[in-house]
């Protein structure tokens, strides 16, 4: 039954993505496996698997009531009719219990935040039933006409934002193309009043105290090619979208100048951060999708996407950068959804994603196990105090390369202190040197010994770093890696590869806090995540004589 139904899949789904891109490879006329695809073929047919296994995941987040639990104080019923949504767009059919249950839920909720409303509209557009659902597509369109703000939306009795209004204008989009009336007065309004948020490098921020970011610069776009689809009804609307168009040029050049689908870019130097980071691929869906645009800064953006979702999805068919496993499971899917899982039987969906869960393999380098070897004995330096409009790491106090550190010598005017990280987990350099605020930078330095006879062959070695934001590693004043990241766990996942040569090695790690958290940790592992042999030592000083 296996074998019939991954022949099925290899002759079906992927002629089916082909169809609905409008072109491609076919397929083999007998397929063996996915070596005999052609590329895009396998890639249609990972991201038909991908949908799959995320199907069946956000299924199994449905409790006994039918609920989808989460953000219930700011948005009840939100994340219900979110994965009310995804189902439906990934090929859910109405006769599937957990989307009947959904629905009952949605059915039965009055929503009271923008976010909801404007999902649920999306959701009523979807189900294409407006004898059941037309009433309700009425009372979300009047309930988000009635709560917009300075023409804008915010958060129920919180500060209005660019998220928020992103939201509401695909809602109201999504109720015009059901045949509901929009007033003018409010599409006007929005259209002037959403240009608050664009930083004065291009991109958009999320609120005005914030740093511009690609989500909320392609969402932004987004909306305003949904404005630019009702100004075909409304004169006034036309016209003032016409006198903004070098703002919005300005736009795309900063989206296309940080266009990324493996982070979403933070600031306008090169900063990223996996916060909201799929959120932003769906952001870029939706801009490319409503734009009829196939490439963003010259790449076809769906191809990219999908192939980096595919390679990152976890092992249990869910994706997530952080606390929001079920909300960042539904934008994957969407963005994933956009032509490629077209028509297929729900019937299909579990087989698939029975046979993708075989072929699933561990991505990424083994992460350190118990007993790898911890930096604790180390020296520091800083914090130099930054400001939002320029990165530490990107103006350095101080230049690279070999350091001096020693008692009662400086650093650009900091002091080196001899100090003992935590044992047990990450350090809190904030805390632990007393330096309070965001936009900071340490420079913690130790040595790395490898005691080997001369001419032993290099020792490959895993470093690993516990940070929230970005870094740079430099082995004897050279730099072997760097980042600038934001707003990120501090589990391990920083990981540089090593070929240590005998002898002694200065490692420096320079540590940016930009906001929330300046976690600091450095483990040493063999490649396979194993402790590294006992010739291998890490500590503040090399022995006299070896430095």
């Amino acid at each position: 039954m296996r074998a019939c139904i991954l022949t099925l899949l290899l002759v079906v789904l992927p002629a089916l993505s082909t169809r609905a891109q409008g072109g491609g490879d076919s397929t083999p006329a007998k397929p063996r496996g996915v070596e005999d695809l052609s590329p895009a073929a396998q890639l249609d047919l990972r991201v038909n698997h991908a949908i799959a296994r995320g199907v069946a995941y956000l299924k199994t987040r449905a409790n006994e009531a039918f609920a989808f639990p989460g953000w219930e104080d700011q948005h009840p019923e939100g994340t219900a009719v979110l994965a009310a949504y995804t189902l439906v767009q990934s090929g859910v059919t109405a006769r599937d219990p957990v989307l009947m249950g959904a629905l009952d839920r949605v059915r039965a909720a009055r929503f009271s935040s923008t976010y909801s409303a404007s999902v649920a509209l999306l959701l009523y557009e979807a189900l294409g039933d407006p004898k059941t659902w037309g009433a309700a597509a009425e009372r979300e369109r009047d309930y988000l006409l009635s709560v917009q703000d300075s023409g804008v939306w915010s958060y129920p009795g919180i500060h209005t934002c660019a998220s928020n209004t992103q939201f509401a204008l695909l809602g109201l989009g999504a109720a015009s193309r059901m045949g509901l009336a929009l007033p003018e007065p409010a599409l006007l309004s929005v259209a002037k009043g959403l240009w608050r948020w664009q930083d004065p490098t291009g991109g958009f921020c999320y609120t005005e105290r914030d740093p511009p970011t690609a989500g909320i610069t392609a969402a932004t776009l987004a909306g305003l090619v949904v404005l630019d689809e009702l100004s075909k009804d409304h004169r006034r609307l036309a016209v003032e979208l016409r006198s903004r168009q070098e703002e919005r040029k300005r736009a795309e050049a900063w989206l296309a100048e940080h266009y990324s689908v493996t982070g979403n870019a933070w600031d306008s130097f090169g900063a990223w951060t996996t916060a909201w980071h799929f959120a932003h691929l769906w952001a870029l869906e939706r801009y490319g999708g409503l734009s009829k645009q196939s490439k963003i800064a010259g790449r076809d953006w769906y191809k990219d996407g999908a192939a980096w979702l595919v390679d990152v999805q976890n092992a249990d068919g869910s994706w997530s950068s952080g606390n929001n496993l079920l909300i960042d499971t539904c934008f994957a899917l969407l963005f994933l959804r956009r032509s490629t899982f077209s028509g297929v039987r729900e019937e299909v969906l579990e087989e698939v994603a029975e046979l993708a869960a075989e072929q699933a393999e561990p991505k990424g380098p083994p992460v350190p196990q118990p007993g790898a070897l911890r930096l604790v004995d180390t020296w520091v330096a800083g914090p130099w105090q930054g400001k939002r409009e320029r990165s530490l790491l990107v103006d350095l106090p101080f230049s690279r390369g070999v350091l001096a550190p020693r008692e009662r010598a400086k650093l650009a005017q900091r002091d080196w202190k001899r100090v003992s990280l935590e044992p047990g987990g990450p350090t809190n350099l904030e805390r632990f040197t007393g330096g309070e605020g965001d936009y900071q930078l340490w420079c913690v330095v130790a040595h790395l010994g490898y005691e080997a006879e001369k001419g032993a062959e290099p020792l490959p070695l895993s470093l690993w770093l516990e940070i929230n934001d970005g870094w740079e590693v430099w082995l004897d004043g050279k730099k072997v890696s760097a980042g600038r990241r934001v707003q990120v766990p501090s589990d391990p996942s920083v990981h540089v590869a090593l070929e240590l040569e005998p002898g002694w090695h200065q490692i420096a790690v320079l540590v940016e806090d930009v906001r929330y958290g300046a976690d600091f940790g450095l483990l040493l592992c063999s490649p396979d995540g194993s402790p590294p042999p006992p010739s291998v030592r890490l500590v503040a000083d090399a022995p006299r004589g070896k430095r």
